[in-house]
């Protein structure tokens, strides 16, 4: 017999084909006569063949067992389709297969933390939830390798990192022998399958073989959960995605009807309250507050009062309507041009939701259209009336011209004078349009003359003020006078002084009543007037007496102060002074005044003599032909 020939059989028989190579090893052999063979074999190599062949059966037979565990775990799941039921079902089967005290499957909630979420056999701990960081603990070992990990004795091993957390929970389940296993997703590590024995416990290789195959389903089932809430997001977003396109449709085909009747409204010659109309359906009340001077027009079965209406466009905002704390509110405003019109406040008894939405905005540029068509009518108004009283002001002394107006009435003239130097002031046109309709005006050039009853004074300055880029426009007035043409026309030439001479001043935004300014009158009409210049002097004698450098520090102090209506912080910060400076030069201006200078009375001359001087100096030559940067 060949040497080693019970190894070539062994491997025959433990090969693919074990038959076919078994007889091919025997055909090998020689044969005799009547075909017999003879073996000659030592004792102690058949012993040995022996000894192999049982452990190569042993080996078969426990792998055919573990084949078969693994079958009977895989038919346990194989009707489950919910992946935490599975899961559930892995975990007592690990238990089960391995024979431990307790097993539990934690997923990776975040990328630092795992959370026990199947549990199988007796937890001495409500551990279900119990989280804990990946970064320590068993955990962190087998994260790291990503291979299955197992310890004989939990609490003395140094095979991982330690932590508070993972320690405590092992502590208080009692935890000695661990196998923990990965559950590997194609993104990384996603769960981890963890058999625990309460006894000192050598997993065998079977055992750590039978726990990969669990993890493998486990991480199946993970990746399955998390397909499964992508799909059921993905299907929530379409079903969102058609009940907006259903919802849009929808309210597409309502406001084309709504259209429908919005252009019939117009074609009919409808009016604001017409419009209004159309968006009192289903108890609403529909109202237009006019963004100036103006009837609020109300439609609908709610009765709101207009001061309260107004309240609320005011606002801008929709809320609960004084008196109807049921009722809910939409508020738009009505724009043409960039220019606001108005503002509609729709009550509703329910809840504004996307038809109100649609039907005040179809309405809106129909009311815009209405309310520019109004606004154009009401400025040919204005400039028919405003021709015939510019045509009665400008008339000579003997002409008998009538300005219109009610000659008994008793009346203020308004001279408003515009600063072209800058971009903000507004076009006459403007100011005018925002004036209450008592009033009656033309423009001068590029300024805009105002005649207004006495009891409207209030209302038609608030007016000029709130139009955009009127907040610094000067305006001189004068009067009351009554409607005649020739007291008009003498208070008109009145308040046109004044006005020029605040502008000439640059006081921006500043109002004076000729009447009121008495013998200050004679320093506004014109700032290079000698007489003026005389007078602002002598009125600044006590600072004209002083040498000149201390005169300009005084006299520059005095005026930036009554500039800055007397505030002592942003005074320095115009004078580039320390407050403890300007503190002193005012004591010192009190000392040569007296501290009745800072009062109302004796400041506006003061302030009005400070500024005269000082464009009377800047209007001169400078000295010896030195360059006006060098004065002062």
């Amino acid at each position: 017999m060949s040497p080693g020939f019970l190894d070539r059989l062994e491997a025959a028989v433990a090969s693919d084909s074990p038959e076919a190579e078994a007889h091919r090893l025997l055909a090998e052999l020689p044969r005799d006569g009547d075909g017999t063979v003879e073996l000659r074999l030592a004792a102690a190599d058949l012993e040995t063949f022996v000894r192999r062949a049982a452990g190569n059966a042993r080996a078969a037979r426990a792998r055919i067992a573990r084949q078969l565990e693994v079958r009977r775990a895989t038919h346990s799941i194989s009707r489950i389709r919910d992946p935490a039921l599975i899961m559930d079902r892995l975990a007592a089967e690990a238990r089960r297969s391995l024979s431990a005290d307790l097993t539990y499957i934690a997923t990776r909630t975040t990328p630092g933390t795992f959370t026990v979420r199947h549990v199988a056999g007796v937890a001495l701990t409500d551990l279900v939830g119990t989280s804990f960081p990946s970064g320590t603990g068993l955990a962190a070992e087998v994260a790291r390798t990503g291979r299955a990990v197992q310890v004989f004795d939990y609490q003395s091993s140094e095979r991982f990192p330690h932590g508070a957390e993972a320690d405590l929970l092992a502590r208080q389940e009692g935890v000695t022998s661990v196998l923990a296993v990965p559950a590997m997703l194609p993104s990384g590590l996603g769960g981890i399958v963890v058999a625990v024995q309460r006894t000192p416990t050598r997993f065998s290789p079977a055992d750590v073989e039978m726990a990969l195959v669990i993890a493998v389903h486990a991480a199946s089932c993970l990746e399955t959960a998390a397909l499964l809430v992508e799909q059921r997001e993905r299907a929530e977003d379409l079903s969102r995605a058609n009940t907006e396109l259903a919802r849009h449709s929808r309210l597409l085909a309502a406001e084309a009807a709504w259209t429908t009747r919005m252009i019939g409204v117009v074609a009919d010659g409808g009016g604001v309250r017409d419009v209004l109309a159309t968006l009192t359906e289903g108890g609403r009340t529909a109202a237009l507050v006019p963004a100036e001077d103006g009837a609020t027009e109300v439609a609908g079965p709610d009765v709101a009062e207009p001061a309260e209406l107004r309240e609320i466009a005011a606002a801008g905002e929709p809320g609960p309507v004084g008196g109807r704390a049921g009722s809910s509110v939409l508020v738009r405003r009505v724009e043409a041009a960039g220019r606001h019109l108005g503002t509609v406040v729709l009550l509703s008894p329910e809840p504004p939701g996307d038809e109100a939405e649609m039907v005040v905005r179809r309405a809106l540029p129909v009311l815009a259209l209405t309310l520019s068509a109004h606004r154009a009518a009401a400025n040919d108004r204005w400039l028919e009336r405003g021709a015939l009283l510019r045509a009665a002001l400008r008339s000579g002394p003997g002409d008998r011209t009538s300005a219109g107006l009610d000659a008994e009435g008793e009346y203020l003239v308004l001279d408003c004078r515009l600063d072209r130097r800058g971009s903000a002031a507004p076009p006459p046109v403007r100011l005018a349009a925002a004036l209450p309709a008592t009033t009656s005006s033309f423009d001068d050039g590029d300024d805009l003359v105002v005649v207004c009853p006495v009891a409207d004074r209030e209302r038609a300055i608030s007016a000029l003020r709130r139009t955009e880029g009127g907040a610094d426009i000067v305006i001189g007035i004068d009067g009351p006078v009554h409607g005649t043409t020739a007291e008009l026309r003498s208070a008109w030439h009145a308040a046109r002084r004044t006005a020029a001479g605040l502008l000439a001043l640059g006081a921006a935004g500043a109002i004076a009543d000729a009447r009121e300014l008495g013998p200050l009158a004679l320093l506004l009409t014109a700032a290079e007037n000698t007489d003026a210049v005389a007078q602002s002097r002598a009125a600044l004698r006590p600072i004209e007496r002083l040498p000149a450098r201390r005169a300009t520090d005084l006299r520059d102090t005095m005026l930036e102060f009554l500039r800055q209506n007397q505030n002592m912080q942003r005074s320095a910060e115009a004078l580039h002074v320390h407050v403890n400076t300007l503190y002193q030069r005012l004591a010192s201006i009190d000392q040569l005044f007296g501290p009745s200078w800072r009062t109302p009375e004796r400041s506006l001359g003061l302030r009005l003599a400070l500024e005269v001087t000082k464009l009377a100096r800047d209007a001169e030559p400078p000295p010896n032909g030195a360059s006006s940067a060098g004065r002062e």
